[in-house]
């Protein structure tokens, strides 16, 4: 159904086709990020950033230009309201944030992510610190011109999580770590496996990722895969939707965890409604729901013995695999202890991970913190959450692509990710039966009815009571964690 028959007639019609340039704009930055990221030559960077900054103040523009037509609109139904709330949801950010600033911010993250790509190489912080510095500085401008009540950080947490707060988030870790903690403590799962040392072909590997996408009904068609230097999904269009992945040369469960995290989000874009499709409402209901679905598809279903039985063919027959699923199972669940690198990192030491960055991050934007001690600090985090230390900044605070993307306040929404993926597994009671039998389209059928159609109609808040009847509560991801690893 067409959006036109949807909202047929009336001001809010005409108000989105005007809107459809905005969302082109949006599709043209998104195949430029996925360029820069993959094929570009990066050489074109300085070229490209700034027009990066142009693209994204031209959004802004744009936004405003719309902003006196939203300001008297009232929706009549389901539909137009949580689309005007969307809409009333960008504004807000639009009308506080100068447009000079969205586009220095546009820039410089642009250019700074291809100097962390090279920093990172040749294990270079000193390289980056000075980028990372002025992007510090100008997502606390941003949070100041953005507004919050009491903590600068609510700012950048809140345009990631609508509605999250600082106080909210660490009630959360205050109550999550001590039982992963516990439940750590109490495992025998192993902490290391013969099959993570097996050297693979890539040719071979890229098979085994082709035939998983397949599995879960996702057509080569719609969706494109590349290799980059940190995994990612890029939403052109609902029908044109890219990730990409890498290769290490040996742990292969690496590769398959990058494909089946990118698709959890590839999916969710594919299957919101088209009656939303190019309005503000065409998006997730936020970035922990959104996470919440590749964490979903990446460790409850693709770590499941029920998965490893219907992919122990596949493992065989490209890899050369010949252990019984029980084992790869128990390969891709191991607790390898104090791993340096987050997206390495086994299901109870993840969340720590996070919570270390959360803490660096507020650090930072609070301006107790400088980004010349992080080296420093982020070795004294390593140690007091993880328990080790990285030999070099490569493995440590270079890890990560999001401060060089200018996204701090976007880590707290993996665990949240984790937290509402909990509560998708108590709720999907014939998960291991769909999975085992290969009927993955009932489990898209259910994600579809219950999450994904709704685009962003819904505030997550609102989204997660209408569909779990509770908010971010670790109760069903805790009992999950115990079904698995204490059973």
């Amino acid at each position: 159904m067409s959006l036109t028959k949807v909202v047929e007639g009336g001001k809010l019609h005409r108000v989105l086709q005007e809107y459809r340039y905005v969302n082109a704009i949006e599709e043209a930055e998104n195949v430029d990020y996925w360029d820069q990221r993959t094929y570009m030559h990066k050489d074109a960077i300085t070229p490209r950033s700034e027009m990066t900054g142009y693209m994204d103040a031209l959004w802004h523009r744009e936004m405003l230009r719309l902003a006196p037509d939203i300001k008297y609109l009232k929706g009549h139904n389901r539909l137009e309201k949580g689309i005007l709330k969307e809409f009333r949801a960008q504004l807000a950010f639009v009308k506080n944030v100068p447009i000079e600033l969205v586009k220095q911010k546009g820039t410089l993250s642009s250019r700074a992510t291809v100097i962390w790509e090279t920093a990172k190489k040749k294990n270079d912080f000193k390289s980056f610190a000075p980028h990372l510095k002025r992007l510090v500085d100008i997502q606390m401008e941003y949070a100041e011109a953005y507004g919050y009540k009491s903590n600068r950080y609510d700012a950048l947490i809140d345009y990631f999580e609508y509605g999250m707060t600082t106080r909210e988030m660490d009630g959360i870790f205050q109550r999550l770590l001590p039982e992963l903690k516990r439940i750590r403590e109490k495992t025998d799962m192993p902490s290391e496996h013969p099959l993570e040392k097996m050297r693979y072909k890539k040719a071979q590997m890229k098979k085994v990722n082709l035939a998983i996408q397949n599995l879960f009904g996702v057509s080569k068609n719609a969706i494109r895969t590349d290799k980059s230097a940190h995994p990612m999904m890029v939403p052109i269009d609902s029908r044109d939707i890219r990730i990409t992945t890498n290769f290490p040369p040996t742990d292969f469960r690496i590769a398959i965890d990058n494909n089946t995290h990118e698709l959890g989000h590839a999916i969710y874009g594919f299957q919101i409604s088209p009656r939303i499709r190019y309005t503000p409402a065409d998006g997730s209901a936020s970035f922990g729901v959104d996470e919440s679905q590749s964490r979903f598809f990446e460790n409850i279903l693709g770590h499941s013995m029920s998965f490893a039985k219907v992919i122990a063919p596949l493992l065989k027959e490209h890899l050369g695999v010949i252990e019984p699923p029980e084992e790869t199972y128990r390969y891709f669940n191991m607790l390898k202890k104090g791993a340096v690198v987050r997206v390495a990192a086994n299901e109870l030491d993840y969340d720590f991970h996070i919570a270390m960055r959360y803490e660096i991050e507020k650090g930072l934007i609070s301006g107790k913190l400088q980004v010349s001690e992080l080296p420093q600090i982020w070795e004294e985090h390593m140690i007091k959450y993880i328990g080790v230390k990285p030999s070099n900044d490569r493995e440590g605070v270079l890890q990560d692509s999001h401060w060089a993307d200018a996204a701090m306040g976007y880590f707290p929404t993996y665990t949240l990710g984790n937290i509402i993926s909990g509560m998708v597994w108590k709720k999907m009671e014939s998960l291991d039966e769909w999975i085992e039998e290969k009927r993955f389209d009932l489990i898209r059928e259910w994600l579809g009815k219950n999450i994904h159609q709704h685009g962003s109609l819904y505030d997550p808040k609102d989204l997660l009571q209408k569909v779990f009847r509770k908010g971010y509560n670790p109760s069903n991801y805790i009992e999950y964690l115990e079904n698995k690893y204490l059973s």
